[in-house]
């Protein structure tokens, strides 16, 4: 080993609080086992963060940026670390507490809503509704498309604004025209067909369906996660 030693002044925590060290200076805090440094004029300096404090600081900056009941999409397979997958599943409230103040519906909705209410059964949470049930309700959103919570702009009718309720499929009402043309033929709406109809009667024209088992956009597959 060299034989020159740096050796810096020190002492406690306790010592730094009531030291006033020179500007420049380099101290070491001997309770935190830090660096501390000085301007010559701040009582007890300013104490480096330690490898403890560091990680600390980083989880409490994380979870401030996304606290329990933050939704993300991923492309893995798995949910990573600190979340779960939000496919409907009943999880406990004791085990999860910061996500079930997060996300729990309320006791005036926990009859009727969707996810976000407690139950007394992991199995059948459905038929096991209550309020002070030991498990909580995962929203499910596997194979679901998200819509924006109405939050009181009035686009969503009543019974179908709150933020627990799952809307299904439908298509806007809508009509097919045909237009009856002076030789006898019927031609609809768009005019892309003429149907012949010369020296009939009235007749009631139903156009084929086409078309898969729902209605969709084309789209892509991510997994839904929840922060808890």
């Amino acid at each position: 080993m060299p034989a020159t030693i740096l050796q810096l002044r020190s002492g406690t925590t306790a010592q730094h609080a009531t030291f006033t060290g020179a500007l420049a200076e380099v101290t070491v805090d001997i309770t935190k086992k830090t660096l501390v440094v000085h301007d010559g004029a701040t009582v007890g300096g300013k104490p480096l963060m330690t490898a403890t404090e560091v990680a600390t600081a980083i989880t409490n900056a994380v979870a401030a940026a996304f606290p329990p009941g933050t939704f993300a999409w991923t492309l893995r397979p798995a949910a990573p670390s600190g979340y779960l997958k939000a496919n409907g599943s009943a999880i406990s409230v004791s085990a999860y507490p910061e996500l079930t103040a997060a996300i729990y519906c309320g006791d005036a909705y926990n009859a009727t809503a969707a996810w976000g209410y407690r139950a007394t059964s992991s199995t059948s949470p459905a038929t096991n509704r209550s309020t002070t049930g030991a498990f909580l309700v995962l929203p499910d959103v596997r194979a679901e498309f998200i819509r924006g919570y109405d939050d009181g702009r009035g686009i969503d009718t009543a019974g179908r604004s709150s933020m627990y309720v799952l809307q299904s499929g439908q298509n806007a009402a809508h009509t097919h025209t045909f237009q009856n043309t002076p030789d006898g033929d019927f031609t609809n709406g768009g005019g892309y067909r003429t149907i012949p109809l010369v020296g009939v009667g009235s007749q009631t024209l139903t156009t084929s369906s086409s078309g898969g088992t729902e209605a969709r956009p084309r789209n892509v597959t991510f997994l839904p996660c929840i922060k808890y």
